[in-house]
């Protein structure tokens, strides 16, 4: 068994949803021939995706999560030193609702509905990829106590 891979590129698509045809068209304009690999689930820590990505063959190497941000600060550190890349999905709120409005018509191409047990509803649009370069989490007191 050789170390090449046949691909381009991995692509792990780190979701509970689906990636949508416009969002597989851009990876395929950016990256060419690319492998993908979902992981959906619960995914226990940033170490987990770690070792999916690191057993890989492809030299190029992406993770597109949708994580907590800790989770992706995690993998940004991570990738700076394995040499994989972290993506973030950029999505446009197109509209939203409550149970009063109707829901409206999406393109399955193009768009992506999320409805919530309340009635609400938020319909996104994918707009394009960012590379993630680093992720900070600024911190203050609420309610004046402890917490040191």
């Amino acid at each position: 068994m050789g170390s090449e891979s046949p691909y381009d590129a991995v692509v792990f698509w780190v979701s509970r949803h689906a990636l949508i045809p416009s969002q597989l068209k851009e990876l395929r304009r950016l990256l060419g021939n690319y492998r993908l690999v979902p992981v959906t689930g619960r995914v226990p820590s940033a170490e987990y995706i770690v070792n999916l990505v690191m057993k890989t063959r492809e030299r190029r190497k992406v993770v597109i999560p949708v994580l907590p941000l800790e989770m992706i600060r995690r993998l940004v550190k991570y990738g700076r030193k394995y040499g994989f890349e972290v993506w973030y999905s950029v999505m446009d709120t197109v509209a939203t609702g409550d149970g009063s409005k109707p829901l409206p018509d999406v393109n399955p191409s193009e768009h992506v509905l999320l409805t919530y047990p309340n009635g609400t509803w938020v319909l996104k649009k994918f707009r394009c990829f960012k590379r993630v370069v680093d992720v900070v989490v600024l911190l203050e007191e609420v309610g004046g106590g402890g917490g040191e």
